[in-house]
This record gives structure tokens, sequence and C-alpha cells, in this order.
């Protein structure tokens, strides 16, 4: 069946289906009804549902051939790119569609005579529209975690010395900045383009506005760290002096070495 004749979004997210999810009927896995309702089980089997290299990339291949047609995996970066303004490897997606062809929700067509030969076309199946227009319309499962590289490192950030600790909040706001920069250029290209081809609208510039957002509280955040970080090393301070003053009997306590790593 040509992916074409698959029913329009709006009329298939009142039903969401499962089965393509590999979760059967009396599982604690609730599926959203039209209201968008549901319950915490949702959230707490979301992972062993969906798993973990499955559960954001997935739903962004089916998306972009979810619109209808074959595509090979170039067009999908190109796609991807222009929407998110994100540079990923063709063999990113490539990876990603044989994963989902063995699932059953994208399949290879036939390659049309004049397309290159090393260009495998792909196109969704019913199971796959039926995954993605579940997941497009179900509440996002919000990941508060240490998985980004400043709550990571903030989480050692007191095993280093305050000297240490400040030149590595300056490295980090140092990045953010370089990146705004590059960001807001990014948007501001956009903008112009779309001025200069008529177009009212562009998921793309609220993307990076968004983006621009985050990076600014995480300044605001590091701008708090370094704040922390001195009252820390205060604190320290004037536990060094408490040890070093002298006891009753007259004698001063023996100094404990810090042990913590300094920069050269």
């Amino acid at each position: 069946m040509n992916v074409g004749t698959h029913a329009p979004l709006s009329s298939r997210v009142s039903q969401p289906t499962w089965s393509a999810c590999r979760i059967e009927p009396g599982h604690s896995v609730q599926c959203i009804d039209s209201s968008h309702r549901t319950n915490s089980s949702l959230t707490r089997n979301a992972e062993s549902c969906y798993g973990r290299r499955t559960a954001m990339f997935r739903f962004i291949v089916l998306g972009l051939l979810r619109q209808g047609g074959a595509h090979h995996g170039y067009a999908l970066m190109k796609a991807y790119r222009s929407r998110t303004g994100v540079q990923m490897s063709t063999g990113t997606f490539y990876r990603e569609l044989q994963h989902l062809v063995a699932e059953g929700l994208v399949r290879l067509v036939a390659r049309a005579p004049d397309v290159d030969a090393r260009r495998t076309p792909y196109e969704i199946t019913p199971a796959g529209c039926e995954v993605f227009d579940h997941w497009l319309v179900r509440p996002p499962i919000i990941a508060l975690g240490s998985d980004d590289e400043i709550t990571a490192r903030t989480m050692f950030l007191p095993q280093a010395a305050p000297d240490v600790a400040r030149r590595m909040i300056d490295g980090w706001k140092e990045e953010l900045w370089l990146l705004s920069k590059k960001l807001e250029r990014s948007r501001q290209t956009e903008i112009q383009r779309c001025a200069a081809e008529g177009t009212p609208f562009s998921i793309l510039t609220l993307l990076l506005a968004r983006r621009l957002k985050h990076l600014a509280g995480d300044m605001e955040y590091l701008d708090e760290l370094y704040t922390a970080v001195g009252e820390l090393e205060r604190l320290g301070e004037a536990a060094q002096s408490a040890r070093q003053a002298p006891t009753l009997d007259g004698a001063t306590p023996r100094r404990t070495e810090d042990k913590r790593p300094r920069g050269r």
C-alpha cells in the first residue's frame, strides 16, 4: 500500500495502538485517549516500552517519513537540518532506518532507475504511522537527570580547589556565550530568509529562540554557581582558621593538607 493512502494524523490519534510497541493488553502501560489523559504508569513504563535507543530519534525519523512519499537517508538528513538547524550524519539516519525496518515500522521501496544506487529509499508502514501518531500527542516525558555535561560536572565541582572551580565555570560560560552568538546568527539568517521568501512562519526560528532561552538560563545558573564557589571557599577558610586557633593548653592543631586538585 502506498504511504499516501494512510489516514491523516487528525483522524488516527483518538485510538492509538500499542501493538507495534510490543505492549500486550492488560499490561500496566495505558494509552492516551483523545483528551491526552494518562496516568503515572505510562511515565513509569515509558522507558521499557520504547527503550533508551528508541526513545526519541526513532520518532524523528518516523515523523519525517510520515508526511508521505519515500525518502533515503540523505534526504531525511537535509529535512532534519532544515527544521532544526542541527547537522547529523547520513549514517545515523540509515542505522535507525535499519532498526525500524526490522521492527516493521518502515519498509524499503523500489528505487527509481535514475536514482543513485547508493541511496536506498524507505517509506513508513501503517504500524509506523500508529506508533508515531501516538507518540506525537502523548504528554512529553521530561528527563531531569545528569545526562548533560554541565549537570554531570557540577556534581564533582566541590572536589576541585576554588581557583580551579572558578576557571572551569569561566570556561563553561565562554562556551555558552560563543554558542549563543552562533545560534542568534542562525536565527537572524532564518528570519531574513523568511522575509525574502514571504514565508509567514518558520518552526526553526522558534526552536532557535528556545535554545537561546535555555542558554540564558544556563548562564544564570553558572553565575549562581560561581557565587556558591566563593561562599564555599569562605566557609573552608573559616574552618581552617578555627582548626589552627590555639587550644586551651596553648597548642596549635596540626594543619590538614588540602588534597583537592589544583591548577598548574
